[in-house]
């Protein structure tokens, strides 16, 4: 909260869905540098969200994380 007032950062947020729900218009994409664990949570979110992801590496943890991902954007019409 210090760095946001040092700063004059006029809005934070302390969860992304938050930030997501609240400025969904201003975002053309989301980059995700959350540890890797974290990943697969963010993605089908945002992928619900239908915004563009810039995911660092590696992608997912698991094997059927991956498996999860593909069959929602299948079942979505993403891919």
């Amino acid at each position: 909260m210090q760095t946001a007032l040092q700063w004059h950062i006029k809005k934070l947020y302390h969860n992304y869905k938050d930030l997501i729900e609240n400025e969904k218009q201003n975002i053309d994409a989301v980059v995700i540098l959350t540890p890797t664990p974290l990943h697969i949570e963010i993605i089908l979110y945002l992928l619900k969200q239908n915004i563009p992801i810039i995911c660092k590496k590696p992608f997912v943890s698991l094997k059927e994380e991956i498996q999860q991902i593909y069959k929602f954007m299948i079942q979505q019409n993403i891919f």
